[in-house]
């Protein structure tokens, strides 16, 4: 079986995200933590490791995860795990990463997948860093980047659930005007509705004119978060308080 590995890097002004497709052992284990490392940054909120195309990863590949996580929470940076393969969280679950790792699956890490990797943030550079890999391909950008949470479908109504979907569709295809107005239908029916509260705020973050809007969003994020002992949500919106407010108003 080949141990070809090749990577693709998303980056955004708050977020970067690693697609790796193949075997992270040996000699692709190091090329990736040496991809990995380069784009960690403090001045980023999330790190994404997406291992829906990941077959299998070796002790050494583990050990780059686990130092990866603690590297992040240093640097106050969420660590995420997407989507990884059955044998992946078989071997995740062996190794009891799995309590440790915040994995994310299903329309939840579809949601966040959608919102970092898209073509708009795909500026190319290839590099063959060893023989093991077949090439590495780093994408930047300049966009911003959201975080964005799917409200799982036995939590919520129906009704909700139905329209936080709706919203999804509508930031991937740029309709944010609309995609708001979903999300305050979703949050008449149920206003502690943390993932639609979120995705709310984000999309009010996607234009300068909605800052008043987003931070007053957020605010309501952190309420209900905190009512709800949700660590997660509360320091998400913490961070992203303290940016928007530090943001010049405008004259």
């Amino acid at each position: 079986m080949s141990d070809e590995l090749d990577i693709t890097v998303y980056k955004t002004e708050s977020g970067v995200c690693l697609v790796p497709f193949g075997r992270i052992v040996g000699e692709t284990g190091a090329v990736f933590q040496r991809v990995a490392e380069t784009h960690l940054s403090h001045r980023i909120d999330q790190f994404i490791i997406n291992l829906s195309n990941v077959e299998f990863i070796d002790s050494t590949g583990l050990g780059v995860l686990v130092g990866l996580k603690g590297r992040c929470a240093e640097d106050k940076v969420d660590f995420l795990i997407l989507e990884p393969t059955a044998p992946m969280a078989q071997i995740l679950a062996m190794a009891r990463l799995d309590l440790i790792f915040n994995i994310l699956r299903g329309m939840e890490a579809e949601s966040l997948r959608q919102s970092i990797e898209t073509e708009e943030n795909k500026v190319v550079l290839r590099e063959r860093p060893s023989e093991a890999v077949q090439s590495v391909e780093t994408v930047f950008s300049s966009a911003s980047d959201a975080w964005a949470d799917k409200p799982a479908e036995e939590a919520v109504p129906s009704q909700t659930y139905d329209l936080c979907r709706q919203a999804m569709e509508k930031v991937r295809l740029g309709e944010f005007q609309r995609a708001a107005e979903l999300y305050q239908q979703a949050l008449a029916l149920d206003p502690e509705c943390l993932p639609a509260l979120n995705n709310l705020a984000i999309v009010y973050e996607k234009k300068p004119a909605w800052t008043a809007q987003a931070i007053e969003t957020w605010e309501k994020v952190l309420a209900v978060s905190r009512k709800l002992d949700d660590l997660t949500h509360s320091e998400r919106a913490d961070r992203r308080l303290r940016r928007l407010r530090a943001l010049p108003t405008e004259s």
